[in-house]
């Protein structure tokens, strides 16, 4: 009886503690996707400093995103500067074009950036700015400028002209983007730079 009750009490011993062990992983995993999820939304596409894996697509180690590139057309450009065609998915796809967020797959190409401002900032009483700058690159990743400060104003300065008066002291009209990952914005210039070198030329409503 004795040897019997031992058996058991071993056998139950270790089933608690394969029960316990299965419980406290499936808890550690459920906190781990919920901390990676609050940041999803800047996590898309392809990054600097973030590991990556995938036979025919690239998987965020980090996030757990999937990005993939189906290829529709390729076209042969001098001196390296080819032109390309592709279906694009970011699992955790939220990137803005204009009012839209475009879900599933998307056609890209070749240079196919957004940069656009996020609204109104406020940086001292009673100023107001366009701020809240991002660009979505052509992987769909987002990449956000969150000094960059235009067209800086005082809404209400009452008497005697109650009209609204600029006050440029506030812009702040370049930055390099908020992962540190090379892409330097220069609204005096109206232009946003690559790591590369590349560089695009933005609309004059951006600057």
């Amino acid at each position: 009886m004795t040897f019997a009750a031992n058996r058991f009490s071993k056998a139950f011993l270790c089933s608690f503690r394969s029960k316990q062990a299965l419980f406290l992983t499936f808890a550690f995993l459920l906190l781990l996707s919920m901390s990676f999820g609050q940041n999803s939304a800047l996590d898309t596409g392809i990054h600097d400093f973030e590991t990556y894996d995938g036979a025919h697509e690239d998987v965020n180690l980090g996030t757990g995103n999937v990005v993939v590139r189906v290829p529709l057309l390729a076209l042969p450009g001098r001196n390296g500067h080819n032109y390309s065609v592709w279906l694009l998915s970011n699992s955790q796809a939220l990137a803005f074009y204009g009012t839209s967020s475009p879900l599933g797959m998307t056609v890209e190409h070749t240079g196919r950036i957004h940069f656009s401002p996020g609204g109104v900032v406020y940086p001292a009483s009673g100023i107001q700015c366009i701020g809240n700058y991002s660009m979505t690159d052509e992987n769909g990743g987002v990449h956000t400028f969150s000094n960059l400060k235009t067209n800086c104003m005082n809404p209400n300065p009452g008497p005697p002209t109650y009209q609204p008066i600029p006050e440029p002291q506030y812009n702040l009209m370049t930055e390099s983007d908020g992962r540190g990952e090379g892409i330097y914005v220069d609204l005096n210039a109206c232009t946003l730079t690559m790591k590369d070198g590349s560089w695009y030329r933005l609309s004059a409503s951006r600057c």
